[in-house]
């Protein structure tokens, strides 16, 4: 059996361990290795294939406090908007099991609980469907989300809808960013809103044995809703979503050095050609030099560029990290950088990396990325969650179906 296989077999014994069925939400087998499936449309990954920041990350301030100055005031975070009233969006700090919940008026009456201890303002409904009610048919004309730390979750409801993620939604609704454990919410709905068939806890009742759509409160992209199918006998949070304001969110870039995964796959065969691939892929859309997040044997990967400037931003002006001396001590990232150079999302979700984390010099690395043989092998990271850039999983270096995280330098 190969690595990659085994890897795959390790994380289902793991997360049958703890109760869940590991399914892909179109019917597939969840591949072995890259090669076999990284379309963005198909569950292709475990929660425990990305980390997360923990507990200790969050802001510990309460939504209810939130300034009213612009983004670029001080007490306000990096890329949040904290002037004006919009819809806020959170991952409850509560589990619930099937039986809790009461159905799915149950869940929207759970979600007002939660958001009223909080201090949060208007109503909300649960991101919960069944077979008569559509999650996005109880938000009505509902549009733009902030998370309770005010930063965007989702521009607009079109952006919803077509998962188009800000910033992951793993904030509860005290404002703190959930722990790396809490890697699955309970959604049965599919990333349009609608409800995810005969994934839903059989319409949410108290005695199912079925199965349910889940999803990652840390992903940048549709696995924040669907992302595997889980058991209904276990415990988890739900996501909350207001309802009471219709206007989508204004437009608030941050200015910082560019970042955004590659559209092209990169078969090793010298480190100059993977900054070709980047600038390549920039050129015509983004000013500036870019070059490959690759680590080798003599040198981490950040440390191909300067930490004394910028932080690094998507194309959409999401930020990665509050400042680049974060990025050096490979902090969490805020968001993942899932866009390509052009803005459009990523279809494939493994980036090679070639350290087991950004910051130390390399250790798997195709040979100093000069080999692309099947005799050789790099580590990879998944790059479509916000959480710690950390690459677990080394991949034969002549697979080829993983990209490169590109940075402006």
């Amino acid at each position: 059996m190969s690595s990659n296989r085994c890897v795959a077999l390790a994380l289902a014994l793991a997360l049958l361990a703890v109760g869940w069925t590991f399914s892909c939400s179109d019917g597939e087998a969840p591949p072995a290795s890259p090669g076999e499936s990284l379309d963005a449309s198909t569950s292709d990954a475990s929660p425990s294939d990305a980390a997360a920041p923990d507990a200790s990350d969050a802001s510990d301030a309460s939504p209810s406090d939130a300034s009213t100055s612009d983004a670029s005031d001080a007490g306000c975070p990096v890329g949040a908007i904290c002037d004006g009233a919009y819809n806020y969006a959170f991952v409850t700090s509560t589990d619930y099991a099937v039986t809790e919940l009461g159905g799915v008026q149950g869940a929207d009456a759970k979600c007002n609980e939660r958001a009223k201890a909080a201090g949060l303002p208007g109503e909300y409904v649960a991101w919960l469907s069944s077979s008569t009610s559509n999650a996005r048919d109880r938000l009505g004309t509902a549009s733009g989300w902030l998370r309770t730390d005010r930063r965007p979750f989702a521009a607009s409801a079109d952006e919803l809808f077509e998962a188009k993620i800000r910033y992951p939604l793993a904030v509860d609704e005290l404002g703190a960013t959930v722990p790396s454990s809490v890697r699955y919410a309970r959604t049965g709905t599919l990333q349009d809103g609608t409800v995810s068939a005969d994934k839903h806890c059989a319409n949410w009742s108290p005695d199912s044995g079925g199965a349910v759509e889940t999803g990652d409160p840390f992903a940048g992209n549709r696995r924040w809703t669907t992302l595997a199918a889980g058991s209904c006998q276990a415990r988890t949070p739900i996501y909350c979503l207001g309802k009471d304001h219709a206007a989508p969110l204004p437009p608030r870039p941050v200015t910082g050095r560019r970042a955004f995964a590659s559209s092209a796959h990169y078969a090793p065969n010298g480190l100059a050609q993977a900054d070709a691939i980047c600038q390549g892929e920039a050129a015509g859309v983004l000013t500036g030099t870019f070059k490959a997040l690759l680590a080798t044997t003599t040198a981490s990967a950040i440390s191909r560029f300067s930490t004394a400037g910028a932080t690094w931003v998507r194309p959409d002006g999401v930020v990665l990290w509050e400042t680049a001396a974060q990025a050096a001590a490979n902090a969490p990232l805020l968001t993942p950088p899932v866009l390509h150079a052009d803005q459009t999302p990523s279809g494939f979700a493994w980036r090679w990396l070639g350290a087991p984390r950004i910051d130390v010099v390399g250790t798997t690395t195709c040979a100093d990325w000069e080999s692309s043989g099947a005799s050789v092998q790099a580590l990879a990271v998944q790059s479509t969650a916000a959480g710690t850039l950390s690459a677990a999983y080394a991949f034969n270096c002549d697979t080829g179906q993983i990209g490169l995280i590109c940075l402006e330098e």
